[in-house]
């Protein structure tokens, strides 16, 4: 599942999840993009607040 897919299934903005997580929106568009990778502490954190495995994420 993509950064973006798992974003979009819980209808949540890159502004919200930016808020969410303490990271900018560019960044998490970045991360979407694949122009850069979150570090593992947001890796922890994307997957808390999308309900899914970290794996699931890096995949």
């Amino acid at each position: 599942m993509s950064l973006k897919d798992a974003r979009k299934k819980n209808k949540l903005t890159q502004k919200e999840v930016a808020q969410k997580i303490g990271t900018s929106r560019v960044t998490v568009s970045r991360w979407e993009c694949g122009v850069i990778n979150p570090k593992l502490k947001n890796i922890k954190k994307l997957s808390k607040l999308y309900n899914c495995t970290a794996d699931e994420l890096i995949n």
